[in-house]
């Protein structure tokens, strides 16, 4: 690990650190979204943490996935599962109450999820956390993390840093999945008037946790064209899942096809997850990565 960063460090000025939640843990943080449940324990929340189980229900163990994958299974949800569980039977109600219900039902809890998000990860502290890896003050360094970590442990000034799903610093952070649906693909499915209005509410409201990344990188399309000097990727901590895989191509596209990929990798078992990854650096027809230029390391 050392002996690549000291490779790479001659390049700082054309290098990209891409910065994963694996880089907070990595120094002992709890910012797993495990964490995130035991802090919503600590805080008495366990009506949002039974809610949330209920609209996220998963075949393992009550906890095991919507808590250790939080924003994969925000996306895994049963609709039609969701509206017979939190509506009324229609008998003598009229339409319009049945959508309200629906969004009443729901809302609340959903509308939640951010503001506990960014009130958690305030929460983490960074006293008594020491840097564990040298970095270069002069590269650059794109996080996914809210924490400020590269701010205060690597002293990093905040010029070199973008958090791509903002930080505590900010007034809110990006938590969400990468499912959108389309609300009027019910109308092919044929279902009654007020089922199917019930169910377009629930969309509208489950849309609301959409991160929309081709948003994002729209809204910050000159940081990535200024990426076309980069001649280093180095990824650190990333679990590299498909909800973030749009920042990576945008990424790739910015970037000379020559650039050096460096992935790094913590359990034996990520090999299937980073080749999926190289798989798509490599796939461009007019930009694609050689895979003589993409290594892997140990972290």
């Amino acid at each position: 690990m050392n002996t690549i960063l000291k490779n790479l460090k001659e390049h700082g000025t054309r290098t990209l650190y891409v910065i994963g939640n694996g880089f907070d843990l990595f120094h002992t943080l709890p910012t797993s979204y495990f964490h995130f449940y035991q802090w919503l324990k600590m805080m008495k929340q366990d009506d949002f943490i039974d809610k949330m189980e209920e609209f996220f229900p998963s075949k393992h163990e009550k906890d095991k996935l919507l808590w250790h994958d939080f924003e994969k299974s925000l996306g895994n949800y049963d609709l039609q599962s969701i509206y017979s569980r939190f509506t009324p039977e229609i008998s003598d109600r009229c339409i319009k109450d049945i959508e309200l219900f629906a969004r009443r039902a729901v809302e609340p809890i959903i509308n939640r999820i951010q503001p506990l998000v960014f009130e958690w990860a305030q929460s983490i502290s960074l006293n008594g956390t020491h840097p564990q890896i040298e970095l270069p003050s002069n590269a650059q360094y794109l996080t996914f993390n809210y924490t400020l970590t590269l701010e205060c442990v690597y002293q990093i000034k905040n010029t070199q840093i973008f958090h791509i799903h903002n930080s505590v610093n900010n007034d809110k952070v990006v938590v969400g999945s990468s499912m959108w649906q389309n609300r009027w693909e019910l109308e092919k499915q044929g279902l009654p008037d007020e089922e199917e209005l019930g169910q377009k509410e629930l969309i509208d409201v489950l849309n609301t946790l959409y991160k929309n990344p081709s948003g994002i990188i729209d809204v910050n399309r000159d940081y990535f064209s200024r990426l076309d000097t980069i001649e280093h990727v180095v990824i650190l901590g990333h679990s590299l899942s498909s909800i973030d895989m749009p920042y990576f191509r945008e990424i790739r596209n910015k970037i000379s096809p020559k650039s050096h990929w460096h992935i790094s990798k913590h359990f034996p078992q990520d090999g299937e997850r980073i080749q999926n990854f190289i798989n798509v650096i490599t796939y461009a027809p007019n930009n694609g990565t050689s895979k003589d230029n993409i290594h892997v390391f140990d972290f």
